[in-house]
């Protein structure tokens, strides 16, 4: 969420196809639960590129006065590149959701710690809609802040999704910066096999009046112990 909003500079071609293969692990006990996430990038430049991902969150549930929870969560994820080192962040959040007979509503709040990058840091505001039929949304504010205060910036993201229990799952990200003249759209569509995942991505980024529009196409596959 939020860590590839729109590029600047863009030096990569316009069009990279990219292969993703990713295991996952995922286990709740009472109110606790951990999260393990390691993917591969294969990206089919000229010369090929690989890197890799890791991440591992944990989560704690507190339920009070029947329809209300709060969630706790720690992020760390780490990115690992094949000639320029490694990067990543570090995120705090909590979350709040509350529950009626049409779905529920949630707000959460986070703050991002980057080491290994041009962004010091970020702090967000998500709040959002989940109904019983399987659409949602989310929208996102952003806060962005840069070792010079000039290249300090604010995004909105936008996340319309839909969800069909055990089949598919599909969203349409869209992130805007402050002043409404670079873009990203990421459309991401997940289709479930028994505990087999595979899923589909593309990313139009920097779009935007004299910007050089990027297009990375991701396809993967992914297996949930």
């Amino acid at each position: 969420m939020g860590s590839e909003f729109y590029i600047v500079d863009a030096t990569a071609s316009p069009v990279v196809f990219q292969f993703a293969p990713l295991i996952e692990y995922d286990k709740r006990t009472g109110n606790f639960e951990i999260y393990l996430k390691g993917q591969y990038y294969l990206s089919f430049e000229n010369p090929i590129e690989s890197s890799g991902y890791l991440e591992e969150e944990l989560f704690y549930y507190y339920s009070f006065l029947e329809k209300n929870l709060l969630i706790f969560s720690a992020d760390h994820q780490n990115d690992f590149y094949q000639e320029a080192g490694y990067d990543g962040l570090f995120e705090p959040a909590v979350q709040y959701n509350r529950d009626f007979n049409f779905g529920f509503l949630m707000a959460k709040f986070g703050y991002q710690l980057y080491y290994g990058s041009g962004i010091l840091n970020d702090n967000y505001i998500d709040v959002g809609y989940y109904g019983n039929q399987g659409v949602g949304f989310e929208f996102t504010y952003y806060w962005y802040y840069t070792n010079n205060p000039l290249t300090d910036e604010t995004v909105f993201e936008f996340l319309p999704n839909y969800t069909m229990k055990d089949v598919f799952y599909a969203e349409m990200e869209i992130d805007i910066n402050h002043d409404f003249t670079i873009f990203a759209f990421q459309p991401y569509v997940e289709f479930y096999i028994k505990n087999f995942t595979i899923w589909v991505e593309v990313d139009f980024l920097n779009a935007g009046k004299d910007q050089d529009l990027i297009v990375e196409p991701y396809v993967g596959f992914s297996y949930k112990f």
